[in-house]
């Protein structure tokens, strides 16, 4: 079966990046005929691996620049369903809303089966009016939603779950049974997307408050996006630049966890969290807010600490934070019960996925 995934960009570090990987490359292995369609441009290199059996499909080379205007977005419209009609494929899968809404649009009239892989809340459409908009009226063409989490399935109208499925996000990282905390480095890890709702700034803030009590002690923020910049201005400004490291790349991220202590998710929302949950697997206590612990992975002080959201929560976060840089004792019992349901396999998640791309393919053949 030819299948499509489709996404805005693979340049950079996201959770719904490193799944799209990971979902692709394990479909490919399995006989699926792959591509990756993205609007990146040639010369720009996938954040994460993709196998070499993926064809990737790059139509950035076309456009001006990423401000998507009135004239751009009909030209990706165009330049979607262009490439739809010409690769020939069963499925196409849209990767968040910013690609699956000009999908729809695309893909009118054509005999594809679409899928709408949805990895964030419906509070993410209230901030995006168009966005909002346009999700009304997808009830009325034949596309199925993947939602990523119960909670996420959940927060969505009524029509928009009657057509909607959950599977989970595929948890793969995992490192050792638990190592000596003594073994470890005095680092507090945070991976993500640089982008305004996961919150960097509350995090840097935060660690500044507490970082000049505990020399030793360093904060290291994986990711890229938008404000990178922005943080690199406020990393100096805060003149932390020895404490606080910023890194775009990794090479292996299971090495990035395995060196941390604990981990620390300043998000205002998630859909699901991979990085919750890769922690997690990987016996790193999480400190996160209650609004991002969508999941409930995250039990108060059994396994990390779940902040309660108030106008304090940057302060709050630095006292959390600091509650397990000053108690070896406390970090070592969280960490023993660090762990993650058998539910996130990625083995499960391709069965998921399997079944799903089969039934589509079926149904298409029928229409």
């Amino acid at each position: 079966m030819k299948i499509i995934f489709a996404i805005k960009s693979m340049t950079i570090s996201g959770g719904s990046e490193r799944v799209l990987a990971e979902i692709s490359n394990r479909l490919s292995s399995l006989g699926y005929e792959v591509s990756i369609l993205s609007f990146d441009k040639t010369s720009e290199r996938s954040f994460y691996q993709i196998d070499k059996g993926i064809e990737e499909i790059k139509l950035g080379d076309n456009f001006s620049n990423k401000k998507i205007l009135t004239f751009e977005l009909f030209k990706r419209i165009y330049l979607l369903r262009k490439k739809i009609k010409l690769c020939n494929s069963s499925v196409v899968i849209g990767f968040n809303y910013s690609i699956y809404l000009p999908l729809v649009i695309s893909s009118i009239g054509l005999k594809i089966r679409l899928i709408c892989s949805e990895h964030s809340t419906y509070k993410s459409f209230k901030k995006n009016f168009l966005a909002l908009i346009l999700l009304k009226f997808i009830p009325f063409f034949q596309v199925k939603f993947i939602m990523v989490s119960l909670y996420a399935f959940n927060s969505f109208p009524k029509r928009i779950q009657k057509i909607s499925e959950v599977i989970e996000n595929p948890i793969s990282v995992r490192t050792e049974p638990l190592a000596s905390l003594s073994k470890k480095r005095n680092l507090i890890l945070s991976v993500g997307r640089l982008s305004p709702e996961k919150n960097h700034l509350r995090l840097i803030e935060a660690f500044s408050k507490i970082s000049n009590k505990y020399p030793s002690w360093k904060l290291k923020i994986i990711g890229s996006g938008p404000l990178e910049e922005e943080i690199k201005k406020i990393i100096l400004k805060k003149k932390v630049e020895n404490k606080i490291f910023l890194k775009k790349e990794v090479i292996n991220i299971v090495e990035e966890y395995a060196q941390a202590k604990f981990s620390v998710l300043s998000s205002e929302y998630e859909g699901f969290s991979l990085v919750t949950a890769e922690s997690l697997a990987c016996g790193l206590p999480v400190i996160l807010f209650e609004d991002s612990n969508v999941l409930g992975l995250v039990k108060n002080m059994e396994n990390g600490i779940s902040i309660k959201n108030s106008e304090s929560n940057t302060l709050n976060l630095s006292i959390e934070m600091e509650k397990l840089i000053s108690n070896e004792k406390l970090l070592f019992e969280l960490s023993k019960k660090s762990k993650i349901p058998e539910t996130y396999d990625i083995n499960l998640v391709i069965e998921k996925w399997n079944r799903i791309l089969k039934n589509s393919f079926l149904k298409k053949k029928t229409t």
